[in-house]
């Protein structure tokens, strides 16, 4: 089980994409959660000032060069980016088999990126 605390310097947006990321998990609609995971790490990220329109794994990368993002929480990020990239779009399908646990493991992943790297630092 997965709790919903979050850091309170989480945007309300960033949040409602974190909650419908667990409603989706609770419900068994893995690829959805796995997308909504990947949209709250995008939402965070774009609050830091990460955002310039260009690819997530690039700002993910500036966010590290930038010290957001230490080398482990960027492993994660992008960790988080396939497994929400395979759940939208069908082609490159590697999501089709996603777990219950490979979810739960990416909520606690992201939550744990959330509540260190992505809530202090660069603004």
């Amino acid at each position: 089980a997965q709790s919903i605390l979050l850091p309170a310097s989480v945007s309300s947006d960033a949040r409602a994409d974190y909650l419908e990321a667990l409603k989706c998990y609770y419900d068994g609609c893995y690829r959805a959660s796995a997308v909504m995971i990947r949209r709250f790490l995008e939402e965070v990220l774009a609050e830091k000032g990460f955002n310039d329109n260009s690819s997530l794994k690039s700002e993910i990368d500036k966010a590290n060069k930038e010290g957001l993002l230490n080398d482990y929480m960027t492993q994660i990020a992008h960790g988080i980016r396939f497994l929400g990239n395979w759940g939208a779009h069908p082609n490159d399908d590697n999501l089709k088999d996603v777990t219950a646990d490979d979810v739960e493991i990416a909520l606690l992943l992201i939550k744990k990126l959330a509540s260190s790297a992505l809530m202090s630092g660069v603004s």
